[in-house]
């Protein structure tokens, strides 16, 4: 495939005919084979200015459309009415495809495992938090993840959750509804829940960075006694 773009600038005075002109050229150019794009735009900065870009399937499309006689007909007219030397390019293109933003290489455990979502859904986030929800039916656990913040976790509902470190024993957490842990960073676990009953939990995530030492805490609701 070959590409070509470039500009050319034209005198203000004839800007009107070169435009018509320009409109028949890329309207006769874009029917010829071999002709993927042929198209002029004018310039944000100076009106005057005028952009063209062609795409061909290859050098005999090209070649054919030099010997047209739009091709003869639009060359000498523009000829007479630049204003300075036009400046185009070639490029010669193997392959070609849509524009997309690629995806970051997944966050991997030191023991090269890919890392996943601190938790099932996120509910919300702007500067200072990250809030997520976490559900795991019996049996069922989470992605193995890392904890880049320091988080909160707060209960809705379950009886117990395990962290399974890699390389560590698992650890068994008694919760209840309404327990309330604050948790510091750098952990890499997958939370797993083991029990019968179902976990639910908020999870908050604490992107504000802070330098005053972190503990783990915890806060157990109990019932109130009227």
């Amino acid at each position: 495939m070959i590409v070509i773009s470039g500009t050319a600038r034209v005198r203000p005075e004839v800007r009107t005919q070169a435009l018509a002109a320009a409109r028949d050229m890329a309207r006769l150019s874009q029917a010829e084979a071999g002709c993927r794009a042929y198209e002029f735009a004018i310039t944000l900065d100076d009106e005057n200015v005028f952009r063209l870009f062609e795409q061909w399937d290859d050098e005999a499309s090209l070649l054919a459309h030099f010997g047209t006689a739009h091709f003869a007909t639009f060359s000498a007219a523009l000829g007479g009415m630049l204003a300075a030397a036009p400046h185009f390019t070639r490029y010669d293109v193997a392959g070609a495809g849509p524009l997309s933003r690629p995806e970051p290489p997944p966050a991997l455990s030191a023991e090269g495992e890919a890392l996943g979502d601190v938790a099932n859904r996120l509910l919300f986030e702007n500067a200072l938090v990250r809030v997520w929800q976490m559900r795991l039916a019996p049996g069922e656990g989470s992605a193995l993840h890392r904890h880049d913040h320091p988080y909160l976790l707060c209960i809705v509902d379950g009886e117990s959750i395990d962290a399974d470190w890699p390389g560590k024993p698992s650890v068994t957490i008694p919760v209840a509804p309404g327990d309330v842990l604050f948790v510091p960073p750098g952990v890499t676990e997958r939370a797993v829940n083991r029990s019968t009953k179902a976990f639910h939990e908020i999870l908050i995530e604490i992107k504000s960075p802070t330098t005053a030492p972190l503990e783990v805490q915890a806060f157990t609701a109990t019932p109130l006694s009227l």
